[in-house]
């Protein structure tokens, strides 16, 4: 459950203890969407669907960041959508929440290049 933040984190430092471990790579793949008018959801499913979306996908990612750094050629797979892209209309958390996860792919590509 990549909702459970604290799961997440144990489960990272789990694999942070483990000696010689290589990582190559990272595939995040949950998502969620909960479809209605912008006036129809409540902020909760905005901040329900941006949980799963793109807070879970940033934590695992972070947390796994040292392990990746350590095997050259390693990557970060981030499972988006076209809506990450084009909205559509019905669909306005998701739609951020994938917006989200573009940028941050983005910026991440840039600062990882190094490693």
């Amino acid at each position: 459950d990549n909702s459970d933040v604290e799961k997440v984190v144990a489960c990272a430092e789990e694999l942070l203890e483990q000696k010689n471990l290589h990582l190559w790579a990272v595939v995040n793949s949950a998502g969620r969407i909960i479809p209605g008018m912008c006036d129809w959801l409540s902020l909760q499913n905005y901040e329900d669907t941006f949980r799963i979306n793109f807070f879970a996908l940033v934590n695992l990612t972070n947390k796994l960041i040292p392990l990746l750094k350590n095997c050259p050629g390693s990557r970060v797979v981030n499972i988006s959508s076209i809506e990450g892209f084009i909205s559509a209309p019905g669909n306005a958390p998701y739609n951020a929440s994938k917006y989200a996860v573009e940028a941050f792919s983005n910026t991440l590509r840039a600062e990882m290049r190094w490693f």
